[in-house]
This record gives structure tokens, C-alpha cells and sequence, in this order.
């Protein structure tokens, strides 16, 4: 039983006729249509009822007379006279055809708009807006079925304008135009949750660990709306279709972290980063408040803030390293002061100052009991005047120097290869590869760092070395006595070597190991053996590379 309709409403309804013959003329469209389709397939007609209600009669005025064949079903009537209007056949085929059903389904849709013209003088669209007007109820079940989350009519329909060049120039402009606030409401939202993801508690929570693993992340995750908009900003079309060098990437994510931090002060992992960038690079201090107006970095006083929770939270790491087998290694620093020096006569102050600065290393698989002190000397003095012997003891031999030659030429031609695209083919032949003496279980690992504080003590001299070593363990790594019972490989140039040898000399018959300074004992610094080999090539190769 067909529904009937509500005055003010136009309806049609369509409906099967069982065993009725095509109406269509010979030769015409549909016969043609009908005539390629398999044997098995039997024509369906179907009639289009209309029920024009186009307006409700109102007081002083008459309904409007229905065209011919439609039935006039305003002011009542049964549901059987209203239902046997007028028709008009389309044909289809019974297991829906896809070449009928589009045919159908044309010429229904072209039907109906005729009837929609004629009948109730308004176009298709002036339906869907209708309908999808908020201020409608009578259309709130179309409107919730349309907007649901399982329904795409609607993205194919913009998918659809867009793929239309006209309709691509007319949504574009709505875009510009009132659409403006839908573009900004979704940049605003995912900039909200980039700012979540960027704030920190505060300068405290940064430590040397967090320095060290910290990365320009790009924030795709949650903005990836702003990101595309930025990334078509830095690019042209061209560019992002032939460009294999120069990518938009970096950029975007360096302006994302800018706006979270014009968004939140807090929001502040980026700035903090290129703040100690720009300390540490020797930039002034109107530099970097200059990065702290551009939202680059946080400013100078933010910076020096920071720098001193980093050096507690380096000295931290380093007493509890100091607990165990490590390597020391220290040297002189100079840090340049402000150029504006005020003239003071002899009191003037410098604009360098000296310090002696200091890293401990840790030393992998250590056992405490060969790091002890008195077995080793003990064994050492064994040795006589000349413990160690430069042929037997330091000179390699020669199937050893044969192999640190060849791993040499290895290395070499392994950073050519790398660099010439011309040479990958050679990558993998094996008497190009390093000769390997002696295989780990372990994969290779950078060397672990532990700074401390810098010192004023300068370590020039016999003085200056001992009293920096007893304020490096005794005061700043915090040590009692019964943690210096255990050898400190020292790695230094050779002028800290003699200073320290001197006053081995001068406290041969001190009370205490440390005191002795037995602690100490020289070893080889790969710093200073590469420092040393650059300049040896540098000294015989000058002008030549």
C-alpha cells in the first residue's frame, strides 16, 4: 500500500507492472537497448505515479488544476484513487542489468525533473537544499541518514564538484569565502593538539639524556592538515614533482613548533634545543634574543637557566660514575666574556677566562678487581728501570702492521665509494673489506660521556693539577677515601703527562695512594692520537690537500 501524500508535499511513487508489454515504438532507444541484453533477461515495466501537491490551497485561492494524467490529490481522497494516476512506462530487465538500470534510471531522473519543473516549478537542487536545511523537522530523518558516519554520499558529492572544472572553480571560492572558517576551525584544532604534545612542565625536566635522543619530530600524526597546507606553501607544483634534493620537510616542521610556541609558552622543545645551539656556538646575547623574538629560541636568561639545571643534572650522572671504573680525561677551556670591559686600572677584568674542564668515561666490562691499585704497582716496579721495551712492548709486528695498513686502505676506499656513486659496484667485493681481528657480540657503540663542572684551577702547571684533582673528587664528584682505591686510566696531552709524572716524583713517599697520586695512570687518548695525525699531515702534506 503506497503512503499517502501530505498537502504541501510533491511525491511520486514508483511501481511495478507484472506482465505488461513494452510500450515502447519499434527502432526506438530502449528496444535498441533491450535488444543487446542476454536472452535470459525480460523486460519490466514500471509506471511513475505523480501526486502533485504543490501548495496547500490557502484561503482566496484554488488548488492549481494537475496535468494531464496526474492525479490532483489535495483535499483527501481514498488511497486507491490517488494511486491509479497517470503513468509513464520505463523499461528495465528483472536481474538489474547494469546498462538497463542506467537507462532506467536516466530516464526516470529525467521524468522527474520535467514533472518537478512543470508541476512544482523548482529545480533538483532547490530539493536538496531543502531538505538539508536545519530549520526543515519534516526532513530530519533524511538530514541524520545523510550526515551519518556510514553514509559517503556526501564526500561523493564533493568529490564529484571537485572533479568539475566549473564546479572545482566554485567550490574553490566558497572555500575563500564562507568556507574560510571551516579551514581555520580544523588548523586551530590540530594546532591545539601539536601544543599538547610540545609542552613541557618546565626547564627542569630537560636533562642531558633528553638533550641527547631529542628529535625534530613532525608532528604528521596530529597535524595533518596544517602540515599539507604548509608543505604546498614552501613548494611549488613543479618542485614537489622534479625537486630530489631540496625538501619542504624540515621547514614545515621548524614553523609547526614556531606556532605551538606562539600558541604556549610552554610549548617550548624546539626553542630550548637551539637555545643551547646558540650558546654553545658562541652567539651573543642580542642574537639570541633576537631568535627568542622570531620564536626560534627561548631567551638569553631562559638559556642560562637551563644551562645551569643541565649542569646539575650532568654532575648527578657524574659522581654516580665516579663510583665505578672510569677513565678521566680533563684540559684547558677558554671562554670569551662580553667585549664591553669596563676600564678598571689593574683590576680591570680579562675578557678570556681560563678553566680547566674534565669528562669521565666509563669502562665497559670492568672488573673491580684488576682496577686495583697494589697489585698493579707491584707488578709495575717487578719490571725494574726499563719496564717497557719500544720492540717488544709498543712496535707492532709486522703481520699486526700489515693488517692496520690494509683496514686503512679499506677504510679509504670505503668513504670513496660512498661519496662516488660511480664506484658502488666495488662496495662489496671482499678483498676491499676490513680485515676483521677480532668479533664482538655486541654491536659497536659510541663511547659514553659524563662532563663536569668547569674549574677555575688551570692545569699549566704542577700546582694548578693538584688542586684541581682534589676539587674534582674530593669536592665536586662528592668521593671518600675508600673510592680512590681503584687505578683511574688518565688519557691527556703530553704537558699534563709531565705535570702529573712531577708529582708522582715529588710525593714518591706520600701516606696514601692518592696522595701518591698512584691512581693515576697514563694512557693512550685516541683525541689527541688523531688531533697529533692531523697535524702530522697537515706539517708533510701542506698545500698539497
Amino acid at each position: 500500500m503506497v503512503p499517502k501524500p501530505k498537502p504541501g508535499v510533491f511525491t511520486f511513487v514508483l511501481q511495478p507492472i507484472p506482465g505488461a508489454e513494452a510500450s515502447e515504438p519499434p527502432g526506438s532507444q530502449a528496444e535498441a537497448t533491450t535488444a543487446q541484453l542476454p536472452p535470459s533477461t525480460q523486460p519490466v515495466q514500471y509506471q511513475f505515479v505523480t501526486l502533485n501537491a504543490r501548495k496547500a490551497p490557502g484561503r482566496g485561492r484554488k488548488p492549481r488544476k494537475a496535468a494531464e494524467g496526474v492525479e490532483e490529490s489535495v483535499g483527501g481522497g481514498t488511497d486507491s484513487a490517488w494511486a491509479q494516476g497517470g503513468s509513464q512506462l520505463l523499461e528495465t530487465t528483472d536481474n538489474h542489468s547494469p546498462a538497463a538500470d542506467i537507462l532506467a534510471a536516466d530516464r526516470l531522473i529525467k521524468s522527474t525533473l520535467q514533472t518537478l519543473r512543470v508541476q512544482a516549478r523548482i529545480g533538483p537542487f532547490n530539493i536538496v537544499c531543502r531538505i538539508l536545511e536545519d530549520d526543515t523537522p519534516l526532513y530530519s530523518s533524511y538530514r541524520k541518514k545523510f550526515y551519518g558516519p556510514d553514509n559517503d554520499t556526501l564526500d561523493h558529492l564533493l568529490t564529484t564538484i571537485a572533479n568539475c572544472r566549473q564546479g572545482r572553480v566554485k567550490l574553490s571560492a566558497w572555500l575563500k569565502s564562507s568556507g574560510r572558517s571551516l579551514i581555520t576551525n580544523i588548523v586551530g584544532e590540530e594546532m591545539d593538539e601539536v601544543t599538547k604534545a610540545e609542552i613541557m612542565p618546565g626547564l627542569a625536566t630537560i636533562t642531558p639524556q633528553y638533550v641527547k635522543t631529542w628529535t625534530l619530530e613532525s608532528h604528521k600524526a596530529h597535524a595533518p592538515f596544517t602540515i599539507a597546507i604548509l608543505t604546498a606553501a614552501a613548494q611549488t607544483e613543479r618542485a614537489a614533482r622534479e625537486n630530489k634534493l631540496k625538501k619542504p620537510d624540515e621547514v614545515c616542521r621548524v614553523i609547526v613548533k614556531q606556532l605551538a610556541y606562539q600558541r604556549s609558552g610552554r610549548a617550548l622543545r624546539l626553542q630550548a634545543q637551539y637555545g643551547l645551539y646558540l650558546w654553545s656556538s658562541g652567539a651573543s646575547r642580542q642574537a639570541i634574543d633576537s631568535a627568542h623574538r622570531c620564536v626560534l629560541s627561548i631567551c638569553y636568561t631562559s638559556v642560562h637557566k637551563l644551562m645551569k639545571k643541565l649542569g646539575e643534572h650532568a654532575m648527578k650522572d657524574a659522581i654516580w660514575v665516579a663510583k665505578s671504573p672510569h677513565l678521566l680525561g680533563y684540559d684547558n677551556i677558554n671562554l670569551s666574556t662580553s667585549i664591553f670591559v669596563e676600564q678598571r686600572g689593574a683590576a680591570t677584568p680579562e675578557k678570556v677566562s681560563s678553566g680547566t674542564f674534565a669528562i669521565l668515561y666509563p669502562i665497559p666490562n670492568a672488573n673491580p678487581e684488576d682496577m686495583k691499585i697494589e697489585p698493579v704497582m707491584d707488578c709495575f716496579l717487578a719490571l725494574g728501570p726499563a719496564p717497557l721495551n719500544f720492540e717488544h712492548d709498543i712496535r707492532p709486528s709486522p703481520s699486526l702492521a700489515q693488517i692496520v695498513n690494509s683496514n686503512l686502505v679499506a677504510r679509504i676506499i670505503q668513504i670513496l665509494i660512498k661519496h662516488n656513486k660511480a664506484l658502488s659496484s666495488y662496495a662489496t667485493i671482499p678483498s676491499l673489506q676490513p680485515i676483521i681481528r677480532r668479533l664482538t657480540a655486541q654491536e659497536p657503540r659510541g663511547t659514553e660521556q659524563f662532563p663536569t663542572e668547569v674549574s677555575a684551577h688551570e692545569e699549566a702547571s704542577v700546582e694548578g693539577n693538584i688542586l684541581f684533582q682534589d676539587e674534582l673528587y674530593w669536592v665536586k664528584l662528592q668521593c671518600e677515601l675508600e673510592d680512590l682505591e681503584g687505578l683511574i686510566p688518565l688519557a691527556a696531552d703530553q704537558l699534563t703527562n709531565l705535570r702529573n709524572r712531577t708529582i708522582k716524583e715529588y710525593r714518591a713517599q706520600d701516606i696514601t695512594p692518592w696522595e701518591r697520586r698512584d691512581n693515576f695512570q697514563p694512557t693512550m687518548g685516541i683525541f689527541h692520537l688523531e688531533l697529533n695525525f692531523s697535524w702530522t699531515v697537515n706539517h708533510v702534506h701542506r698545500g698539497s690537500l
